[in-house]
């Protein structure tokens, strides 16, 4: 059995099931992980508000991946955000973005994000369903004025049909910007970061400053962003619920997130120590 020293886990469609909730094996496993001094560490698009809570739930002090890779933060005992690695947008291909989404796509609804701070030029239909998902108010903010004070933003997120989208994609591409990067985390969501970031890159950071090696590490997900850390990973899981391009690049294919496919796929390559020193394994 392969000594797996860090856990990295996406959170949607993965430790959460499909009604955001996380399962008390999920719970417990984590925590048993966490008591073994082993490390855990959840790696997610969200920004750090919207995986605040689900940190308090499994009541754990860890690191997190914001933004796809974009920030890692940790939380204070005061609550307070503690940034370890931040790599957002620059200016110039902010403003370019910005002026693009502008002039030719008004009818999209772009969510501009830095730190833990959500900023909306308009509350529409798109903007309250997020609310309502992580039941937090984004902030009405003139983005251009932002940028032009100097304003770094770590991810946009651009929401709308999926056909719109598409044309976005071909725009974006179109710029030839070499200092960004652009996915499809829904058929609905296009998501903007700095090109220099991914979930794997946030594992390298993670396992360099905690002395672990590379194949002691286990990566767990669901989707293409997160194909990266799953590659990378001594131990790659996909989550059933997982798209075939993803579970392609895996080592174990676990069920889906409402069978407690996360709880399963971490318990199988998971040796207690207790076992360890009792068991002759």
């Amino acid at each position: 059995m392969r000594n797996i020293q860090f856990f990295f886990s996406d959170i949607d469609g993965t430790i959460l099931t499909n009604g955001f909730e996380l399962t008390e094996e999920s719970k417990q496993i984590v925590k048993e992980i966490i008591d073994d001094n082993r490390f855990f560490a959840l790696a997610s698009a969200r920004p750090p508000f919207a995986i605040r809570p689900i940190i308090e739930e499994l009541g754990v002090n860890i690191p997190f991946v914001s933004y796809n890779g974009a920030l890692i933060s940790s939380f204070s005992d005061e609550g307070d955000l503690i940034t370890l690695y931040s790599q957002p947008i620059q200016k110039l291909d902010g403003f370019l973005i910005h002026n693009l989404l502008c002039s030719e796509f008004p009818y999209l609804s772009c969510s501009f994000y830095f730190n833990n701070e959500w900023y909306v030029e308009r509350v529409d239909e798109w903007s309250r369903l997020e609310t309502s998902i992580i039941d937090v108010e984004p902030e009405l903010a003139d983005i251009h004025e932002l940028i032009s004070n100097g304003f770094l933003f770590h991810k946009i997120l651009c929401m709308g049909e999926k056909e719109k989208l598409n044309d976005l994609e071909k725009a974006l591409e179109s710029l030839n910007l070499g200092g960004i990067s652009f996915y499809r985390s829904k058929n609905e969501y296009l998501e903007i970061v700095n090109s220099g970031i991914s979930k794997k890159e946030s594992m390298i950071f993670l396992t360099r400053k905690y002395g672990i090696s590379d194949d002691q590490t286990l990566a767990i997900g669901d989707h293409y962003n997160d194909i990266p850390m799953i590659d990378f990973s001594g131990v790659g899981i996909a989550m059933g619920n997982a798209p075939e391009g993803v579970k392609r690049h895996a080592d174990f294919i676990t069920t889906t997130n409402d069978e407690n496919g996360f709880y399963k796929g971490l318990r199988k390559y998971i040796v207690n120590r207790v076992c360890q020193l009792n068991c002759g394994s």
